[in-house]
C-alpha cells in the first residue's frame, strides 16, 4: 500500500497506520524531532542562565577587588562542593528509577538521607570553620557556617529537578534550574547599582537564592515529605544508595577536577591571586551551558533505548555538536581575552587572562567528557564514569600543589586543563568498548546492556 503523509501540528503523519515499519519511522521521526527540540531548549536556557551569572561576574569583581572576590570564592566555593558531596549521588539514581518508582518514595529518600547524615557531617565541619578561613576576615567564618546548613536542602531539590528531566518535564526542569541563578544575578545587580554590594551582602543574596528558592520549588512539585511512615522505604532506598554511591564518587571526582584546584588554592594562595583565578575559571567554563544542555536533553532518550546502535548513534550527535560549538567559541574567547577581561573586569584582573587561556582547552574536553559521563550512566555504568574521573582527581590533587610552587595559578591551570583531557579520553575509551560489549549481548538476545544489568567495571580489564 502506498505510504502517504500530511503535515499535523508541524509532525508528518502517515495516513496509513495499519503497516508496522510505517508507525515504528512516525514514531522514531517524532522522537528524534523532540529530542532535537528539547536539546535546543535546555541548552538556550543553560546559556540564557549563565549569561545572568557573567553579569554578576563583573559587578561582583569591580565592587569587592580581587581581595574581596577571593575570599567570597573561599565561603562559596566549598560549601557547594559540600552540599554536591552531601547529595550522595540520590538524584541522579532518582533520575535512572523514576521509570517505575513512585516519586514520593524517591523523594521521602532524599529528606531521610540529608537528616541522618548531612546534618552530622555539618555539626563535625563547624568547628573547623575557622582554621580553615584563617587568612581571611572574620566575618567570612560566620557566612562559612550560614551556607553550610543551607547546603543540607539542595539533595530534596535536585532530587525534584531530577525526577522532572527522567519524566521529560524539561520547561519545569529548566525553569528551577535556573530559578536560583537568576535570582542572585537580580540581587547582586540591584545591590551593586545601590552601591550595597559587599562580602556580606553578595553572601546573604546567594543564600536566598539557593535556599528559599529550592524550598519553594520543593513545596510546589509536592516534595515535602511528611508521612514518612507512609512514603518512606528502605528497600528503595537502598536501591537509589546502591546506584548513587558509584555516581557519587564520580561527583566527588569531578568536584576535585572541576573546582578543587580553587579549593585547594584557598590555602596555597593569597585572597588576589585566588580572586584572578576564579575569574579566569568563571570566564572558561562559559561554553559548559552547551554541555549541560545537551546532557540534560540526552539522558532520558539513550535512558529508554534498549537498541545499544541506535543510542550511540544519538549520542556521537551530541558529542559532534559539543565538540563544534566547544571549538568554534574557544577560538572567538581566546582571540577576545587578552583585551576583553581587563575591559570587562577592570585593569586590576589583567593577571587572570594567562589563566584564562590555559584553562579553555581543557574545559572544551570536560564538556565533550559530560556527554560520554550521560551515556555510561544511561547504560548502569556510572562507576566507569566515575573511575575516570577519580583518575584525573587524583592527578590533580597530586599535581596542583606542586605547580602552584613552581608557576603559580598559571601552573593550576595547566594542570587542571590537562586532568580534565584525561577524563575525556577514559570515558571515550570505555564507552566505545562498553558499545562493543553491547552489541554482543543484543546479537545474543534481546535486552543488550539489560542483560548486564550491574556490571560497572572497566571494559576489558575486569580481569
Amino acid at each position: 500500500m502506498q505510504l502517504m503523509t500530511r503535515l499535523r501540528g508541524g509532525v508528518d503523519v502517515s495516513a496509513d497506520a495499519s503497516t508496522p515499519a510505517g508507525v515504528e519511522a512516525v514514531a522514531a521521526q517524532r522522537t528524534e524531532r523532540k529530542h532535537r527540540r528539547d536539546t535546543l531548549t535546555t541548552t538556550l536556557w543553560g546559556l540564557g542562565t549563565y549569561a545572568l551569572a557573567l553579569v554578576t561576574s563583573p559587578l561582583l569583581a569591580r565592587a569587592l577587588e580581587a581581595n574581596g572576590r577571593g575570599t567570597l570564592a573561599a565561603v562559596l566555593r566549598p560549601t557547594e562542593i559540600i552540599g554536591w558531596l552531601l547529595m550522595f549521588g540520590i538524584p541522579l539514581s532518582t533520575a535512572y528509577m523514576a521509570i517505575d518508582h513512585d516519586r514520593r518514595k524517591l523523594q521521602a529518600s532524599s529528606w531521610v538521607f540529608s537528616i541522618i547524615v548531612g546534618v552530622p557531617i555539618v555539626a563535625v565541619l563547624w568547628p573547623l570553620v575557622p582554621a580553615f578561613l584563617k587568612n581571611h576576615p572574620p566575618e567570612a567564618v560566620t557566612l562559612f557556617r550560614a551556607c553550610l546548613v543551607a547546603a543540607l536542602v539542595i539533595l530534596p531539590f535536585q532530587n525534584v529537578y531530577e525526577y522532572l528531566r527522567a519524566t521529560g518535564h524539561l520547561t519545569r526542569f529548566n525553569i528551577y534550574r535556573s530559578a536560583p541563578i537568576a535570582l542572585n544575578a537580580i540581587a547582586v545587580t540591584v545591590l551593586f547599582f545601590m552601591d550595597h554590594l559587599t562580602l556580606t551582602s553578595a553572601v546573604v543574596a546567594s543564600l536566598v537564592s539557593n535556599a528559599v528558592v529550592p524550598l519553594a520549588v520543593i513545596v510546589i512539585e509536592r516534595g515535602l515529605i511528611v508521612r514518612f511512615d507512609k512514603w518512606f522505604s528502605w528497600a528503595v532506598m537502598k536501591g537509589q544508595l546502591h546506584y548513587g554511591v558509584r555516581v557519587w564518587f564520580g561527583t566527588l571526582s569531578n568536584m576535585v577536577v572541576a573546582r578543587f584546584d580553587q579549593l585547594l588554592m584557598v590555602r596555597l594562595v593569597s585572597a588576589t591571586d585566588l580572586g584572578l583565578y576564579v575569574i579566569a575559571a568563571t570566564g572558561a567554563m562559559v561554553t559548559a551551558p552547551v554541555a549541560q544542555g545537551v546532557s540534560f536533553a540526552l539522558f532520558p532518550y539513550i535512558r529508554s533505548e534498549v537498541d545499544p546502535e541506535k543510542r550511540w548513534r544519538r549520542t556521537g550527535q551530541a558529542l559532534r555538536w559539543v565538540l563544534l560549538t566547544s571549538i568554534v567559541a574557544s577560538i572567538g574567547l581566546a582571540l577576545i581575552a587578552p583585551w576583553g577581561l581587563p575591559f570587562v573586569m577592570g585593569p586590576e584582573f589583567k593577571g587572570a587572562v594567562t589563566v584564562f587561556l590555559l584553562l579553555l582547552p581543557g574545559q572544551m574536553f570536560w564538556n565533550m567528557a559530560e556527554v560520554m559521563k550521560v551515556e555510561l550512566e544511561a547504560a548502569n555504568r556510572p562507576g566507569v564514569a566515575s573511575a575516570a574521573l577519580a583518575v584525573a582527581a587524583g592527578l590533580t590533587v597530586v599535581s596542583v600543589p606542586f605547580a602552584v610552587k613552581i608557576a603559580g595559578i598559571a601552573g593550576a591551570a595547566a594542570v587542571t586543563s590537562s586532568c580534565q583531557v584525561v577524563f575525556f579520553g577514559i570515558t571515550f575509551w570505555q564507552a566505545r568498548k562498553g558499545r562493543r560489549q553491547a552489541r554482543v549481548d543484543w546479537a545474543n538476545g534481546p535486552g543488550g546492556d539489560v542483560q548486564r544489568e550491574g556490571f560497572d567495571g572497566f571494559v576489558g580489564l575486569e580481569g
